[in-house]
């Protein structure tokens, strides 16, 4: 796998396939791309530990009961 430079054609449909569906099975995404289950796996785990893809979880915080989420600006003078 490359880690410098273009990414091969199959990683970028991964993450493309990831970014649709975060929580889709491996083989769902193998059928997406066009490849084996197996070799799907193996390709995500050496983007994860390459540092290349990161898998995160969002909270929604009204949801949740957390709060309602504020950005606010102040200006003293």
């Amino acid at each position: 796998m490359q880690i410098e430079g273009k990414a091969p054609e199959l990683d970028r449909r991964i993450v493309a396939a990831l970014q649709l569906n975060g929580r889709a099975s491996w083989g769902a995404i193998a059928r997406h791309v066009g490849a084996s289950e197996s070799t799907v796996l193996r390709r995500a785990a050496q983007l994860t530990d390459s540092g290349r893809l990161r898998v995160i979880g969002v909270v929604d915080v009204l949801r949740c009961g957390l709060g309602v989420p504020v950005l606010a600006r102040l200006r003293c003078r």
